[in-house]
């Protein structure tokens, strides 16, 4: 199974399989660089508000690294050296909401990737993946050991924000509210059906809680 065959049954929702790991020739990653805009052009029919532009060579870096993670994972005899290419040299306009978007479109199954690697605390794939999390945060959403995440990037997309909201109602991930602007868009997403999600506004009832340094500080 190669990487095209690999990501159409990823996206369709059907089990999938990775091959041992290979380096993969220009044609495929020509081929799977057709897939991606062909199949992107779909699925941004489904998103709220509008999309960022796509960056295919971003979606591509995502998917190859994703891929290759997957491989290690059912492969570990050809780990832990696993030559991943770090995303600030191969994604030109990193922090950019087109850049966050379109890596999305593979690492929003990063979630699943964890569950099945969820092993010892020091394995080199798990904490790469883990990793990828802290940088990537609208695909961290649903991974609850994932380190603290910066949404600055998301804020310039009204869509990426109701994704990142729409995904911590779904999955409960109460540390989607850690920064207030993401608990804002909890809130307003949730709106008179609050009752849904009763983790999440229990966690909202907290932030609104001052710390006692601010109690002391407003002399309360």
């Amino acid at each position: 199974m190669n990487l095209c065959e690999f990501l159409q049954d990823l996206f369709e929702g059907r089990r999938t399989r990775a091959a041992a790991p290979y380096d993969l020739s220009e044609s495929e990653l020509q081929e799977t660089r057709e897939f991606l805009a062909n199949f992107e052009e779909a699925y941004r029919l489904n998103l709220p508000d509008a999309p960022p532009r796509f960056d295919v060579e971003a979606a591509l870096w995502a998917t190859t690294h994703y891929y290759k993670a997957c491989q290690y994972a059912l492969f570990r005899d050809y780990g832990p050296d696993f030559a991943f290419t770090p995303a600030n040299q191969a994604i030109a306009a990193l922090n950019s909401p087109e850049a966050h978007y379109s890596v999305d479109l593979a690492f929003r199954f990063l979630p699943d990737l964890l569950s099945f690697c969820r092993s010892a605390t020091d394995d080199p794939l798990r904490q790469e993946l883990l990793e990828w999390a802290r940088q990537w945060p609208l695909s961290s959403v649903g991974i609850i050991e994932a380190p603290e995440v910066d949404i600055a990037p998301l804020l310039g997309s009204a869509s990426l924000m109701q994704m990142y909201a729409d995904r911590a109602i779904e999955s409960g991930d109460v540390r989607a509210m850690q920064s207030v602007q993401g608990a804002q868009a909890i809130e307003e997403s949730l709106g008179l059906y609050q009752e849904l999600a009763p983790e999440l506004m229990r966690q909202l009832a907290l932030n609104a809680i001052p710390s006692e340094d601010e109690q002391a500080g407003n002399g309360e």
